[in-house]
């Protein structure tokens, strides 16, 4: 429905509010806010007799993964704060969590929600509807993914020898062997994989490219900070990939 109402908006806005038990509540305010290319927000109003501390922290620090900004308040009348704080931040829609063990409780919220912000979007989730969570068993060594991940370093070996042969500038051979240490990362999640790319790219490079070639010496002080940022560069660069995908999966 188009109502005048909408021209208050200037963009999405999505209020999610957090307890300890609706992860699945915020992630589909996530889907949501992705398909809105709106603003997200979690409003945790605080309770002393709140027990689940544990549950409650994993929910804030999930909201947190997807970029929520995150509200915390005092107060035993949760509809007020909702709407009130709806109304301050120019909120275009709530999302709730429904719970069939908490049923009354729910639906005196939300009923008491839509009477203080009348002119709000609001969305009922099923919290009980949460499908049981995936168990990973735990596997053995990766072989195929190493074998992957040699083969890239191998590659970039390869690469950066026809680099070398033209004398291109060193610092064009250490992208090289980053940008390989990137593509790593989309092999295996694994981060002993990320330490161990970057690892041996480090050790290639001192060892194929610089004086005294064929050897793990160094001669030159510089190089050892050349190493260091090579290496920090080429982990982090692999550990914030493999964030960008877990976090992607939680939104599907």
């Amino acid at each position: 429905l188009i109502n005048d109402d909408l021209a208050y908006h200037t963009g999405e806005h999505i209020l999610v509010c957090i307890n300890a038990s609706n992860a699945k509540v915020i992630r589909a305010a996530a889907r949501l806010a992705l398909a809105f290319h709106a603003k997200l927000s979690a409003l945790y109003i605080k309770n002393p007799n709140i027990k689940e501390e544990k549950a409650l922290e994993e929910n804030i620090e999930l909201a947190k993964s997807f970029d929520a900004e995150i509200i915390s308040v005092y107060d035993d009348d949760i509809a007020r704060q909702i709407a009130e704080y709806s109304s301050l931040s120019n909120v275009s829609k709530i999302v709730l969590g429904k719970n069939k063990d908490k049923k009354k409780f729910k639906e005196e919220i939300f009923e008491a929600v839509a009477k203080k912000a009348p002119n709000i979007d609001l969305y009922l989730v099923n919290e009980n509807q949460i499908s049981a969570p995936k168990i990973r068993s735990k596997k053995g060594f990766d072989f195929l993914g190493f074998l992957k991940i040699t083969g890239v370093l191998l590659l970039a070996t390869f690469i950066a020898f026809v680099f070398h042969k033209f004398n291109t500038q060193p610092s064009n051979i250490v992208m090289i062997f980053i940008l390989a240490v990137f593509a790593s990362s989309f092999i295996s999640d694994n981060k002993i994989f990320a330490f161990y790319s970057s690892l041996v790219s480090v050790l290639i490079y001192n060892f194929f490219f610089l004086e005294p070639i064929f050897s793990l010496k160094v001669h030159d002080s510089g190089n050892i900070i050349t190493f260091t940022t090579m290496f920090i560069v080429g982990f982090l660069t692999a550990v914030f990939t493999r964030r960008l995908k877990l976090q992607s999966k939680e939104l599907t």
